[in-house]
């Protein structure tokens, strides 16, 4: 029976952005090559669900966050566990690299606890301890002391995501507050005693009579722009430079009933693209909010984490993964430049990528670790050296859309659909 993927992400090496690391529910890791496509590598990394991964930014080590409570640092050409931190209380939700420093990250937990760790330094034994921790992040009464330490209070208590606002500040959401934090690690919160304030933080921008949680925190290249995806079946955008604490736009367009539900913004900041919780995946073009999303369709089941390549896009392809229970697909639509959709084509409704996908199933069949390590290290290595990487494969999708605008979203008789080769820059023009 395939795994749940939870998590999903490309590496940051130039030399290696072909490849791919996905973390599963039953504790694996597999490095994918989208190129062929086939499996680098696969190994047991922890004995419990990973919710999260984060690459250092040199491409050669992976961060796995795990609901056993702690981090493993991996080396992923020799498969060496380098390091393991240790001390949150509950399962690990999200982990972020600080921006200017490869060493210190930071990770939250449903515990309700955010930490910040350094491996030069609190090490005890094999175990790195934090170096900072900020308790009650996001409890519904943080100067209450709380007591019971049940499954319903850790949820309620949940810190679901983070994202460094820069090198100093780290912005926080929650599952049930609804509240966006925002905190200085430079502080001391460690202390029993101490109040976890934070810097600032904006209240619910929704409309839903009860206040909703956060699935995924995104903030743009400038450290200008945070994307935060609710419960509520939105994503809202904050200037975090505005003097208001209002949403400069709302995306919506998609379903969000489950924390699993991520969402990445493409590296030019020009489109953001989100899972959901029926069997679709979602678009939009970030400066035009009000249209209504492409939407890539080929799933049979929740559409859970999402990535785009850091060093392979642009005009003429944009490529991202998008990966659900049943199995995992790098997508790939490629521009054909003499079938651009026509002006009255142009519909406001809203628009299907019909999917040939590449699939990678976790099947529970491992690499020889040989072959493996050799085509990692042949483009993540410490002394900086790059190798051939092949020419990718280019794979053409269709859009089908529905001539007929009340039945947007609807695929019916062939005869009332046109089809277009295009990518996804065509569709916003």
């Amino acid at each position: 029976t395939p795994v749940p993927p939870f998590s999903c992400k490309f590496c940051p090496a130039t030399s290696s952005s072909n490849v791919l690391a996905i973390a599963d529910e039953g504790g694996s890791v597999q490095l994918v090559n989208y190129n062929r496509p086939s499996i680098i590598k696969e190994w047991n990394a922890h004995t419990n669900a990973i919710f999260d991964i984060a690459w250092r930014h040199n491409g050669d080590k992976l961060l796995t966050g795990s609901g056993d409570g702690t981090v493993i640092e991996w080396d992923i050409c020799k498969n060496v566990n380098l390091a393991t931190y240790a001390g949150h209380k509950g399962s690990i939700k999200s982990i972020d690299v600080q921006p200017d420093d490869t060493r210190v990250f930071t990770t939250c937990s449903r515990d309700g606890s955010i930490k910040i760790w350094d491996p030069r330094c609190n090490k005890y034994g094999d175990i790195y301890k934090p170096v900072n921790t900020i308790q009650n992040a996001h409890s519904a009464n943080s100067n209450k002391k709380t007591v019971r330490k049940d499954a319903a209070t850790f949820t309620a208590n949940s810190v679901t995501c983070i994202t460094y606002h820069d090198s100093n500040t780290i912005i926080s959401a929650g599952a049930t507050d609804g509240k966006l934090k925002k905190w200085d690690i430079r502080r001391c919160y460690s202390s029993p005693k101490s109040v976890s304030k934070p810097v600032s933080e904006i209240l619910y921008s929704g409309d839903s009579p009860r206040v909703r949680g956060f699935t995924s925190l995104i903030i743009d290249s400038t450290r200008t722009n945070l994307f935060a995806s609710c419960t509520d079946n939105r994503i809202y955008k904050y200037n975090l430079h505005s003097t208001t604490a209002k949403p400069s736009a709302t995306y919506t367009g998609h379903s969000n009933a489950s924390f699993f539900v991520k969402a990445a913004l493409s590296p030019d900041d020009q489109y953001l693209i989100s899972g959901s919780s029926c069997s679709s995946a979602y678009i939009w073009k970030v400066n035009n909010p009000l249209q209504s999303p492409l939407t890539l369709v080929g799933h049979s089941s929740e559409v859970t984490c999402v990535d785009w390549c850091p060093h392979d896009f642009g005009f003429q392809h944009v490529l991202m993964i998008t990966t659900e229970s049943d199995r995992r697909n790098v997508l790939d639509p490629i521009e054909n430049k003499d079938n651009h959709p026509t002006s009255s084509e142009k519909k406001p409704v809203q628009q299907q990528l019909n999917l040939s996908s590449i699939h990678v199933t976790n099947q529970g069949k491992k690499r020889s670790s040989g072959t493996s390590t050799k085509f990692l290290e042949n483009r993540v290595n410490s002394q900086g050296k790059t190798s051939k990487v092949l020419p990718r494969k280019k794979l053409k999708y269709e859009i089908q859309k529905s001539s007929n605008a009340g039945d947007a979203g609807i695929l019916s008789k062939s005869s009332d659909i046109v089809t277009k080769q295009t990518t996804i820059e065509s569709y916003f023009k």
